[in-house]
């Protein structure tokens, strides 16, 4: 009766041993799964915050050349308008 227990302690300890090694593989497996995601998300946050500062560059450069070009408009509508204003005095004289 004793050499039963014995065995079936022995067998129980072997299942024991391997539910704690099948685990620890598990546990490992997930780590690794774990570090691999989390470089899987760092890199496309990388590259998200890559492609979101270069649009940031582009809205930057197009407002820039926006108001160039409000100001170019303007200039020439300044000059326009001191074109007229100079035309008028000639023609109200020569009338």
């Amino acid at each position: 009766m004793n050499y039963n227990f014995g065995v079936m302690f022995i067998g129980s300890d072997k299942v024991n041993r391997i539910n704690l090694l099948y685990r620890i593989v598990k546990e490992k497996e997930f780590w690794i799964r774990s570090r691999k995601l989390r470089r899987y998300i760092q890199d496309e946050n990388s590259r998200q915050a890559k492609a979101v500062k270069e649009a940031k560059l582009m809205i930057a450069a197009t407002k820039e050349k926006v108001k160039c070009l409000v100001q170019r408009l303007q200039n020439e509508k300044d000059v326009k308008v001191q074109d007229e204003v100079v035309t008028s005095p000639e023609e109200s004289c020569s009338l």
